[in-house]
């Protein structure tokens, strides 16, 4: 008995330290994307932009709100390019969000960039995830 037991233990073990890698697969663990996941999302919003006088060097991730699921939610930039300052709000399921630098946050998901307010729509990230993300843009 005790011996199964075990087993069960450690299997419990194995199968949510899978679970938890398996979540964090595009996250370093401290914040911060990781180095593969940063170039797939670079090349694909090159692609996107589908100007050839654009060189994937000079793609940037402005900055990194997290990895949700296989969801990740960027601000991206092009080096050297700076959009006209504006002052923009949107509401998304209740969350205010503001920006004043031309700038807006991006979902990617498999290859494709959606608003937040497709990205939620679609069920990319739940009502939590839109809350960290507003909590994080807020700081």
């Amino acid at each position: 008995m005790k011996k199964l037991r075990l087993v069960a233990v450690l299997s419990l073990v194995v199968i949510t330290s899978i679970v938890m890698v398996a979540c964090k697969n595009n996250d370093n663990g401290n914040g911060s994307l990781n180095p593969t996941t940063e170039a797939r999302i670079k090349q694909d919003y090159l692609q996107q932009l589908n100007n050839g006088n654009i060189a994937l060097e000079d793609i940037l991730i402005h900055k990194y709100y997290g990895t949700y699921g296989d969801s990740v939610a960027v601000i991206m930039a092009i080096s050297g390019v700076e959009p006209p300052p504006a002052i923009d709000e949107m509401v998304v399921a209740d969350f205010e969000f503001t920006f004043n630098t031309g700038r807006h946050i991006t979902i990617w998901n498999n290859g494709i960039f959606y608003t937040l307010h497709c990205a939620y729509d679609g069920s990319f990230i739940t009502i939590g995830n839109l809350e960290t993300i507003h909590n994080l843009h807020k700081a």
